[in-house]
């Protein structure tokens, strides 16, 4: 999850951004200060090793040269691959996904708007009926949101481990879980309470609670657009980022970058370049897929709360 700190550049003041470099939670200093402070203590022991080795006699002096013709080899392959080229395009790739997996998340608003707005008493009907088919379309909606977050995510699945959860919960009845384990098969079928919704939409037509055509396509369109964002929630799941470039990655700065390439006086530029590309690291192997979309787990969890819990969030709109 990431760290709101949009409080402290809100307003413009000259230390604004000495303050973001100050902070210490969701910092990159937290980030990587363990692993920083094992690459120091391997940077060092190599080059106290060398600058310590003896060399008064020619033996002495040939291992030294050899030790700086091995520095010179790693240099060599090191530079052969721009590493921050390859990083950037790596964390583009990693960020956007993240991003793009943010701005999917579903909410039923939309719908459940629509619903207060199209679905009404018909002239013979009462109140009472367009209430629970109201009530009905919006349980579903977040019946499958909580069946798509169960699939890719592990925190949902701890909070909801089996499907005789749901009915604890209240999305879902015995009788409609019967229907689903039929239908499903311990497959991730979570777009079946979407066709519920859509047959009770149409049966709602029917009946005359939703009076014309393009009310009925608006509604029908507002599920369908419910359904597209989860299922590109899935996908994102489904298809990874390929493993060699996380492999690659860190190949090329543990075993190139760390020890060899640039014991120089100058240390201190290394320790700055090993930072920096460790921190793009930081953000790559957090926003990798782990069994689900990790960096979403709080928002798919908060979803699954607020649906589950009497379903105030979604419902609270439909009691008119």
């Amino acid at each position: 999850m990431t760290v709101s700190y949009s409080s402290t550049v809100a307003t413009v003041h000259y230390n604004s951004f000495a303050l973001l470099l100050l902070r210490w939670r969701g910092s990159v200093y937290k980030a990587v200060w363990p692993i920083l402070m094992l690459f120091c203590s391997a940077y060092a022991t190599v080059a106290l090793t060398y600058h310590f080795l003896p060399h008064q006699t020619e033996s002495d002096r040939a291992t030294r040269r050899k030790f700086v013709q091995i520095c010179a080899f790693a240099g060599h392959v090191s530079s052969a691959i721009p590493i921050s080229f390859f990083l950037g395009f790596f964390v583009n790739i990693v960020v956007d996904r993240w991003w793009q997996q943010f701005l999917h998340l579903p909410t039923p608003d939309s719908v459940c708007t629509l619903l207060s707005t199209y679905l009404i008493p018909g002239q013979s009907d009462k109140k009472e009926r367009p209430l629970m088919f109201r009530r009905a379309v919006a349980r579903y909606l977040n019946l499958s949101a909580a069946l798509c977050f169960h699939s890719i995510s592990l925190s949902v699945k701890r909070k909801l481990p089996t499907l005789d959860d749901f009915v604890a919960t209240g999305l879902i009845t015995d009788q409609e879980l019967q229907i689903y384990k039929g239908v499903a098969l311990d497959k991730p079928f979570f777009f079946v309470p979407l066709v519920w919704s859509v047959s009770l939409l149409t049966r709602a037509h029917h009946e005359g609670m939703i009076r014309h055509d393009r009310h009925l396509s608006a509604l029908l369109d507002a599920v369908v657009m419910y359904w597209r964002q989860l299922h590109t929630l899935f996908l994102y799941d489904y298809v990874n980022i390929p493993l060699v470039y996380n492999q690659v990655s860190l190949t090329r700065i543990e075993f190139l970058l760390i020890w060899t390439t640039t014991q120089l006086p100058k240390d201190w530029i290394s320790v700055l370049d090993y930072q920096g590309c460790r921190s793009w690291l930081k953000i790559l192997i957090p926003n990798q897929p782990r069994r689900g979309v990790p960096t979403i787990h709080f928002f798919l969890v908060v979803t699954v709360i607020t649906s589950s819990i009497g379903h105030q969030g979604a419902l609270g709109t439909l009691d008119v």
